[in-house]
């Protein structure tokens, strides 16, 4: 083999333990390829091969050789990277792909609870518990816009109203460390039971805001409870004293009136007849004869919380004050629980 192949050979094989960090064996080689590929090398690569200090000319028979023992690498965890860059380390979000149940609570003024007060032990948030804001879900606090562009928060620095649907999935979070409550309030103060007819506006209301709140949680396709709190305005035992109601109306109007709204509710795609609808007492409506028919019926998914005699805030004790919210709040939640084993 002439002395430019030998060097050819060598050239070529330091190239590869440079590339490999492997020793080439060498067996067969075709000349021209090999001079080919060693004309394709970069000329300081070459450079860099003739500079090695130590070079052992290669045996012709295989050779087992054992790898150089290298320094173990050390990656620098990101948080000390952070620190040494001075970058602030990416906030941990808590996902609201946790909400186990999402509850609807509707109604009227006492759905509401405004123009109560607030106590800064008392009406603290909790973990667990969601609501959907005017700035999407958030971890619940009576100091958020809930509905109607105002409640229950006040202005800045007041303290808010109350809702017993905060007390609601207070309640579920402090009962039940496998549930997490998302609540949605959509009410109408002053308003009598017709208001909620499905083929009115208000029911649209509730509909586009059900879907926009599903829609900001991809692993829930539906409502889970309904909490309903109205009558007051459908004052009488009979009938309604609803003002905006023209002549007598039957004996049987309110109850006529709430099976159709439960079965409103029962057509949409986003509830069930298998899912609680809850209502609750009026401080001292005789229309809760009505309300608590649903404790007596065939329907295994619906029922009637007490609420008669819980404490008011008004004159006309028609409004519950924030002891009375509170505790019409947990009375929701045992029974919604007790519905939903």
């Amino acid at each position: 083999m002439s002395s430019l192949n030998s060097l050819s050979i060598l050239l070529f094989g330091l190239f590869l333990v440079a590339c490999d960090g492997s020793k080439l064996t060498v067996t067969e080689t075709n000349q021209d390829g090999l001079l080919s590929a060693i004309d394709r090398v970069d000329q300081s690569s070459i450079v860099d091969l003739i500079e090695l200090e130590s070079i052992e000319p290669q045996s012709t028979g295989s050779q087992s050789t054992e790898p150089e023992a290298t320094e173990p690498e050390t990656t620098e965890p990101e948080s000390a990277e952070a620190d040494r860059l001075n970058i602030e380390p990416a906030e941990v979000v808590s996902g609201t792909a946790s909400i186990t149940d999402v509850v609807l609570v509707t109604g009227q003024s006492n759905a509401l609870g405004s123009q109560t007060s607030y106590d800064p032990v008392l009406d603290q948030p909790v973990d667990r518990f969601y609501a959907y804001t005017e700035n999407g879900w958030q971890p619940a606090s009576l100091r958020q816009v809930w509905d109607l562009g105002w409640h229950p928060a006040k202005g800045l620095g007041d303290d808010p109203h109350n809702n017993f649907g905060f007390h609601f999935g207070k309640a579920v979070a402090e009962q039940r460390s496998d549930r997490v409550v998302g609540i949605i309030l959509v009410t109408a103060p002053g308003e009598g039971i017709k208001h909620w007819d499905s083929d009115g506006f208000f029911f649209r209301k509730i509909r586009n805001k059900i879907l926009l709140a599903l829609n900001e949680l991809p692993h829930k396709s539906g409502v889970d409870g309904i909490l309903w709190h109205q009558g007051e305005t459908d004052w009488s035992q009979s009938g309604s004293n609803d003002p905006d109601l023209d002549g007598v109306v039957e004996d049987d109007y309110y109850s006529n009136k709430l099976w159709g709204l439960i079965n409103s509710f029962r057509a949409e795609v986003w509830f069930d007849a298998d899912r609680p609808f809850i209502c609750g007492e009026t401080a001292r409506s005789p229309v809760n004869a009505r309300l608590n028919s649903l404790n007596r019926d065939a329907d295994a998914w619906t029922a009637c919380v007490p609420g008669e005699e819980l404490p008011t805030h008004d004159a006309e004790q028609v409004h519950f004050s924030a002891q009375g919210l509170r505790q019409l709040g947990a009375n929701y939640a045992d029974v919604y629980l007790q519905m939903t084993r």
